[in-house]
């Protein structure tokens, strides 16, 4: 009954605040929460569960759903950074899901230039 609750009262405290935002973000599609929870159970995930990667999935459903014409997602990660390992392990599904390539970037603490990983993307945009 809780979870119940807190869902019906999200959409009303989102609304009250999207307002001052949408002139920034424009206008934001509502998602439905049996369509977020639809979504998650592709990725084997769900509602109740906490944490970086669940995070990162219900991200990557809303700004699909927001730009539908987007071309590439970039994941940036800290190393050994364990929720970070765990959605690049999601990686295969998200651009199954999406159509979107994923490039994922690890920063180690080294002086490497770790961002031209996404050059070819970049340069062959839309060939992926």
């Amino acid at each position: 009954m809780q979870i119940k609750f807190l869902t019906s009262l999200i959409p009303l405290i989102e609304d009250k605040y999207s307002k001052y935002f949408a002139r920034y973000n424009g206008e934001v599609k509502a998602i439905s929460s049996m369509e977020t929870a639809e979504w998650l159970n592709k990725f084997g995930l769900n509602i109740l569960q906490r944490g970086e990667s669940l995070e990162n999935i219900l991200k990557i459903h809303a700004l699909i759903r927001q730009h539908p014409d987007l071309d590439l997602f970039i994941q940036t990660n800290p190393s050994y950074c364990c929720p970070s390992l765990v959605t690049e392990a999601m990686v295969s599904k998200i651009e199954e899901m999406t159509g979107v390539p994923v490039v994922t970037i690890e920063y180690d603490g080294t002086a490497g230039q770790k961002n031209e990983n996404i050059i070819p993307y970049l340069k062959f945009a839309g060939l992926f």
